[in-house]
């Protein structure tokens, strides 16, 4: 299961660089501030709308699983191991089900 995890780490890691060059051409390459309306207006756009999710789930799963490496790193007890991982997974979850509802409530506007 190790080496799966790692595995994981490794490939959100090269995602993660492709999707944020993708979200800083999407969103960081306008002609002055974005405002809320022109926000809004660009999750109107499918395809931002599956670029900011796919960036989320990326990003949530790619910190948690991060954290989790280094605090096994210091842990030595199986149980307080257990338990981070069991905390970090519903602080993701969270997090991700919270983001993609935002996302989805936005589109909606």
């Amino acid at each position: 299961m190790g080496k799966l995890i790692w595995l994981a780490q490794a490939l959100t890691g090269g995602l993660l660089l492709v999707v944020l060059g993708l979200h800083m051409v999407a969103n960081h390459t306008t002609e002055g501030l974005l405002t809320y309306e022109g926000a809004l207006q660009r999750f109107h756009n499918p395809a931002i709308l599956v670029l900011e999710s796919v960036f989320l789930l990326v990003v949530v799963f790619h910190a948690c699983n991060g954290l989790r490496n280094v605090i096994m790193d210091y842990v030595k007890s199986e149980r307080a191991g257990r338990l981070a991982t069991r905390i970090l997974t519903a602080v993701g979850a969270v997090a991700a089900v919270y983001g993609l509802w935002l996302g989805f409530a936005l589109q909606a506007r």
